[in-house]
């Protein structure tokens, strides 16, 4: 069997009474699309879709109950359209929700000629039921090609079961007039029967219509007294119209009867008469609990979102937006606004200082009817930042606008610190790539041969490494003095022949990785010619701040002193490492780097302005 006799196969067939009930419901009629509109309208403002339509199941034919969106000419010779023209025939063939996103692309409709006629591009669409039969179909559509989210499906399957209860209502309402027409009231005369005291202890039925015998028991009724002929009832009905036979009442109320609710109305004829008439009112108590539920469900469906929702009246002068008044909210608004009691109060009496902004864009949904969707902070909410989607409500209040709306605050602040991590990894990266490449140029400039560079290139991009893990290990932009240089010294230092005495200071990074390279530079110095090189030599590095004084800043200085090594001498040429090290940690005023060639070891002291290595705001590498 191909798809479309497949699809025509699963057709709803439904039962003659089913048919004419329908029928006579008036769901059918091209004017009587009120019950719906408002269904429709929610799910196009809430989803944003192009056109949203409610059908239903019809023989061969979907009758287009509601819609907003659509072209007015599709329906020129009625609201009926043959299935086969229809991607709705998928939804009613596999009795579940059909999703395309894309009608010119989806394998499942290659060939299917109400994909190719479709003016619209993107479906998604729930079968509508009631009593787990299938009646029909809500369908959202869009012009362009969009990926439906799985919050789409939910919403547009919460407002279908709504409109599910909602024709369900009507037929029933329809199936309850047509049993009153049909079976007509029941009636019936009785006469009191007293005691002494003249109380109604009992009646007889005079006279009963043909509706009231047809009632379980209540066969052969005339002449008989209601003791006899419903002893389980007759106390109940004895005392019901007591009022009525002895004192001339008139009553009308509802009463539960055995197990159906009933609208009866009782008045005396004369005083040895009264007549009753009631009739079955049981369908028209459920369907009113139904439309009680369908009800409730509607306001579920808006309490239980996380997203903040809300239908505010925007309040006009001179034709210009200047508050609006908070008329519905769901339980989420307080969460996501911070704002309590706000149902019935404006936006100014709440905030007063509310930006400009808020007003002039609710007030434009509300003037023109496009609604629109934007990103933006309320700094008068705490600085929350908000996704917002607001459209316009048409009905028969005016100037009234749906707001779906969600606090983005932590999104944008997670943004926000990726921005600037990012950032923060350029410029460090930079500058990294600059040392990287003055290192490699200035070793290989002084290097006697290949293999010493290639050494040397190593050991001082591994301090440099050391360095970086330093940097990222430790606070923020900064990195501890003592652990650059244990890091900077533990490839050199093997036995522990180095004592860091300084206590704890923090310096920024591009301070950092210049102090790795100079310690670095020192160590191995220390190791090829000073006081590493010999078993008892050691060497302390000790650092402590200098106040300002004298028109010089706060400084920092670092002491390197080697002993217990060989005699020192100033060397005759200065290679790359020297260099290095005399640059010091920066320049500004008190910077300067003394290199003292001692007989029992070298002494190095590096000072520099503290301010200017402390943060991460050092100048960039060249």
């Amino acid at each position: 069997m191909d798809e479309e006799a497949d699809v025509d196969a699963k057709t709803p067939r439904w039962s003659a009474v089913h048919m004419r009930a329908l029928e006579r419901s008036g769901l059918l009629a091209k004017g009587d699309q009120d019950q719906f509109d408002r269904l429709v309208g929610l799910a196009r403002d809430v989803l944003g879709a192009s056109a949203v339509f409610v059908s239903l199941c019809h023989g061969d034919e979907q009758v287009f109950a509601a819609q907003r969106g659509l072209a007015p000419e599709l329906f020129a010779n009625g609201p009926g359209l043959p299935l086969a023209h229809l991607i709705c025939r998928h939804v009613i063939a596999g009795r579940r929700p059909f999703v395309v996103e894309d009608l010119a692309t989806d394998v499942r409709l290659v060939g299917d000629p109400a994909a190719g006629a479709s003016e619209f591009s993107a479906y998604l669409g729930v079968p509508l039921f009631v009593g787990g039969e299938l009646v029909g179909v809500l369908a959202a559509v869009d012009a362009a090609p969009r990926v439906w989210e799985e919050a789409d499906l939910s919403r547009l399957a919460a407002i279908g079961r709504i409109a599910g209860d909602e024709i369900e209502m009507r037929l029933g309402e329809t199936k309850w007039r047509t049993l009153f027409e049909d079976m007509q009231e029941s009636f019936y005369i009785a006469e009191p029967i007293r005691d002494a005291a003249g109380q109604m202890v009992d009646f007889r039925y005079l006279d009963v219509n043909p509706a009231f015998e047809r009632l379980p028991g209540r066969a052969g009724a005339v002449g008989r007294r209601v003791r006899e002929l419903l002893p389980g009832s007759a106390e109940t009905l004895i005392a019901t119209y007591r009022g009525v036979a002895d004192r001339g009442e008139t009553i009308r109320l509802e009463s539960w009867t055995d197990g159906e609710w009933y609208e009866v109305r009782a008045r005396r004829l004369d005083p040895d008469r009264f007549a009753v008439t009631f009739h079955n009112i049981s369908e028209r108590r459920r369907h009113e609990t139904l439309a009680a539920e369908a009800d409730r469900r509607y306001r579920t469906l808006f309490d239980s979102i996380d997203e903040g929702f809300c239908v505010v009246e925007m309040i006009f002068e001179d034709g210009r937006a200047v508050d609006y008044r908070y008329v519905e909210l769901n339980k989420a608004f307080a969460r996501q606004t911070g704002l309590a009691d706000a149902l019935g109060r404006t936006m100014r009496d709440l905030v007063p200082d509310h930006e400009e902004f808020w007003f002039e864009t609710y007030g434009k949904v509300a003037r023109t009817g496009e609604a629109v969707r934007f990103r933006q902070r309320a700094a008068g909410l705490e600085g929350r930042w908000y996704e917002s989607y607001a459209f316009r409500l048409d009905g028969a209040a005016p100037n009234r606008v749906g707001i779906l709306f969600n606090d983005i605050s932590e999104r944008v602040a997670a943004e926000d610190r990726r921005g600037l991590l990012n950032f923060e990894l350029a410029h460090r990266l930079k500058n990294t790539l600059a040392i990287v490449s003055s290192i490699v140029t200035q070793t290989l400039r002084s290097a006697q041969d290949v293999p010493s560079a290639r050494r040397a290139l190593i050991d001082r991009i591994q301090a440099l490494s050391k360095a970086h893990d330093i940097l990222l290990s430790g606070q923020r932009d900064a990195a501890s003095v003592a652990a650059i240089v244990a890091a900077a010294v533990a490839i050199h230092d093997q036995s522990g022949r180095v004592a860091v005495l300084g206590s704890p200071v923090q310096i920024g990074p591009k301070a950092s990785l210049t102090l790795s390279l100079i310690i670095h530079e020192l160590a191995t110095n220390a190791v090829k010619y000073g006081a590493l090189s010999m078993p008892e030599g050691r060497v302390e590095v000790d650092w402590h701040f200098r106040e300002a004084r004298d028109g010089l800043p706060a400084l920092l200085v670092i002491d390197w002193r080697e002993k217990g090594g060989p005699a020192v001498e100033r060397p005759a040429r200065k290679g790359f490492g020297t260099r290095l090290v005399e640059m010091g940690l920066g320049g500004g005023d008190g910077a300067k780097v003394e290199m003292d060639y001692a007989p029992d070891g070298l002494r190095c002291r590096i000072v520099a302005p503290f301010a200017e290595i402390a943060t991460a705001d050092e100048a960039e590498a060249g």
